[in-house]
């Protein structure tokens, strides 16, 4: 599913980029989790941090539409 996703954000079509990064934020989520299920070091928790956040803002519609 991270490969997909990836790929997906490789495409130009707008619609294939949001799907991607949902699927990624989704992974990453699962990911933050995971780490605090098994009671990491809280620096397990920063990469997939990041990357959530990242997938979070290219998720977001933010042009502006032209009337």
């Amino acid at each position: 599913l991270e490969f997909i996703g990836g790929l997906l954000l490789l495409m130009t079509a707008a619609t294939s980029k949001r799907l991607g990064s949902i699927m990624i934020g989704v992974i990453m989520l699962g990911a933050i989790c995971t780490h605090y299920i098994l009671d990491d070091h809280f620096t397990h928790f920063i990469l997939p941090g990041i990357i959530f956040t990242l997938s979070v803002f290219m998720s977001l519609d933010f042009e502006q539409k032209k009337t």
